[in-house]
């Protein structure tokens, strides 16, 4: 009984860390998405910026 127990809390704990990992990588995706509809925005403003950071002309345009 014990050895079920702690195993049905790895699984628990597993799919924890699973719920996690979607979240942040759903999270990674509406950015890229939203970004990729900004593309030309983006463009033009690295050609101005050529060593700033993606991220940081991505923060600058406001999203």
């Amino acid at each position: 009984m014990n050895g079920l127990l702690n195993e049905f809390k790895q699984m628990l704990k597993e799919h924890t860390e699973i719920k996690k990992k979607l979240k942040k990588m759903e999270r990674s995706f509406a950015y890229f998405q939203k970004a990729l509809q900004h593309e030309e925005d983006i463009r033009i403003a690295r050609k101005d910026k050529r060593n700033i950071p993606f991220e940081k002309i991505v923060h600058e345009l406001g999203f």
